[in-house]
């Protein structure tokens, strides 16, 4: 009604705000691919984001053994350049 409409806005309250939703980027091909070749190479999950600056490797393990078993396959790795 018009009386609870005055009301509303006497005492200042609207309508709550749409909050927009975090843009989504689209996936980097150079940090699929490098995804790929890294769970590949340490047989686990591997997730490559590369930003306009700097970048990050997120690399899943399922425990103890599990990442000494990765840090071993690093240390291969960097042994090989």
């Amino acid at each position: 009604s018009v009386r609870s409409t005055e009301e509303l806005v006497a005492l200042g309250e609207t309508t709550p705000e749409r909050r927009r939703s975090p843009r989504v980027r689209p996936a980097n091909p150079r940090s699929m691919e490098l995804s790929e070749l890294l769970s590949d190479c340490l047989d686990t999950r591997v997730k490559v984001d590369i930003g306009r600056h700097k970048g990050k490797i997120t690399i899943e393990f399922a425990g103890e053994e599990d990442l000494d078993r990765i840090l071993v396959a690093l240390q291969e790795m960097t042994d090989l350049s």
